[in-house]
């Protein structure tokens, strides 16, 4: 949290940049992107699933109760962030 505080004050009030300048925004086809990603992310959790069901057992639960909702505020903005940079 802090770096990223720290990215946005040096280029507001020091290199008078905006952040596309060091590889953060929108991809033009974020969209596209997006949907493949989460395709593939669909498509490896069914395997995994099958894979299960196949060799062994399966046990699904809601864990969700169990964390800290703070944290999980943090990854979800932290994940954000790594989604909003690109190579």
């Amino acid at each position: 949290m802090p770096t990223i505080g720290a990215l946005l004050l040096t280029t507001r009030f020091v290199d008078h940049r905006p952040l596309q300048t060091f590889g953060i925004g929108f991809l033009p086809q974020w969209q596209e992107i997006l949907g493949k990603g989460l395709g593939l992310g669909a498509g490896m959790v069914a395997f995994l699933l099958l894979g299960c069901f196949t060799v062994g057992y399966v046990r699904i639960g809601w864990t969700g109760t169990h964390g800290c909702l703070l944290l999980r505020d943090r990854w979800l903005i932290l994940l954000l962030a790594a989604a909003a940079t690109r190579n």
